[in-house]
């Protein structure tokens, strides 16, 4: 499954990198599932001195805490600000409707509910990946990764927010696949309705490359 003029990464080449980002990441990755885990209820505390009817009840205050933050950081609005190249009203008007661009394109995005779920990520993983791909009529879509599945390249630069490439791993049901890919999903030689499969999606700045590699395993979880 490919979107762009040239194949630059085989599917084995993508499989590779996604192996190895994630086993280099394996330590600092599983600090971090906890951390989901907790969040979402899932993780087992052990409360000696609670009775069982009452564990529920125990406050999340990881939850709570990330939960606040976010808010708070999402609750300013940023403002696009475009300054005019040269003195006249012409010019005025022309760094006001790019402005008025960048609205709109945000506003299509419906930022504010993204800004909350990117704000979560920051709290909680220190990290909130985006990519921004065009849409079917070539407006720009702000695409929200799960952080614990996003594998870039290693850079220089620890600060550089735009890694030479990145791979991505998510599930997708075969429903999914059939409904989007449907000649590359009639070649999957096994196939059921309500089978999820395991996808690498493989970005850089030449290519977007999304592979299915099999079933999918419970480790892929859905993001907070």
């Amino acid at each position: 499954l490919v979107e762009g003029a040239l194949l630059m990464r085989t599917p084995d080449d993508i499989h590779t990198l996604y192996k190895e980002r994630r086993d280099a990441a394996g330590a600092m990755w599983a600090r971090l599932d906890e951390i989901r885990q907790a969040y979402n209820g899932d993780l087992v505390v052990a409360l000696p001195g609670l009775s069982k009817s009452e564990r529920p009840a125990v406050a999340n205050l990881l939850q709570s805490g990330i939960d606040q933050t976010a808010r708070r950081i999402a609750s300013t609005d940023p403002e696009a600000i475009f300054t005019p190249d040269r003195a006249g009203q012409a010019a005025l008007d022309r760094a006001h409707l790019k402005r008025d661009v960048v609205r709109g394109w945000w506003h299509r995005n419906d930022m504010p509910k993204k800004r909350g779920r990117r704000a979560r990520h920051l709290i909680a993983y220190a990290t909130t990946p985006v990519t921004i791909v065009p849409d079917h009529d070539a407006q720009p879509l702000w695409l929200l990764r799960d952080p614990l599945n996003t594998w870039p390249a290693p850079c220089p630069d620890p600060d550089d927010i735009v890694p030479p490439d990145v791979v991505c791993s998510y599930k997708r049901t075969a429903k999914w696949l059939a409904r989007c890919w449907p000649e590359q999903y009639a070649r999957l030689s096994k196939r059921e309705a309500s089978q999820a499969f395991l996808c690498l999606e493989y970005l850089d700045a030449y290519e977007r490359v999304l592979i299915v590699c099999g079933d999918a395993t419970n480790d892929y979880e859905a993001p907070m």
